[in-house]
């Protein structure tokens, strides 16, 4: 049951950002690769599945919706209780549908960071330790977003970025794309 990979779509720019990235990844495998966004995101639903069509990844590949953890110009005090529900949201998804991925693919808003502690929590329950690319939006220039700067705590995570200009982190090239 575990996935080789799962990737996570942010919504609008983060989603097509990610397209863009995967777009250049080589068919790297042809098995099941679940897709997870946020709820009530059509466009990024319909991205995803068009992506699996397109790679031809396998019938078997799935898309799941999660609860986002913080909407736009919510309150920070009432994204704590949003944010666990979509921790458990993601952690039931990971759990029970996805299995314990052999890498983790993000970017975009904090709903990733839930994801990724879901997968963590998994990880803990099957004694691995899934290894995270996360790819800060092309439109941080010169300091990373507050997600890139909380995934990026205790070394667990790849951090990517696509400028120079952005302190720390790697080339995303160096990490995703095999420039030989």
């Amino acid at each position: 049951m575990d996935a080789p990979l799962l990737i996570y779509l942010g919504s609008g720019g983060h989603t097509t950002e990610m397209m863009l990235l995967l777009a250049e990844v080589d068919d790297m495998v042809s098995s099941k690769i679940p897709v997870v966004f946020t709820c009530s995101d059509d466009r990024s639903e319909r991205m995803a599945k068009e992506w699996i069509s397109k790679k031809r990844v396998g019938t078997s590949s799935s898309v799941y919706q999660i609860y986002r953890a913080r909407a736009v110009k919510q309150s920070y005090i009432t994204s704590v209780l949003t944010s666990l529900l979509s921790f458990f949201h993601c952690l039931y998804v990971v759990l029970f549908h996805v299995g314990n991925p052999r890498l983790l693919f993000i970017n975009g808003p904090g709903t990733s960071l839930i994801l990724m502690i879901a997968v963590r929590a998994v990880n803990f329950l099957f004694l691995s330790l899934t290894p995270v690319v996360y790819a800060e939006s092309v439109c941080r220039v010169n300091k990373w977003s507050l997600t890139g700067k909380l995934v990026g705590l205790g070394g667990w995570v790849k951090r990517c970025k696509m400028w120079k200009g952005l302190e720390g982190g790697e080339s995303i090239e160096g990490v995703l794309f095999n420039n030989t």
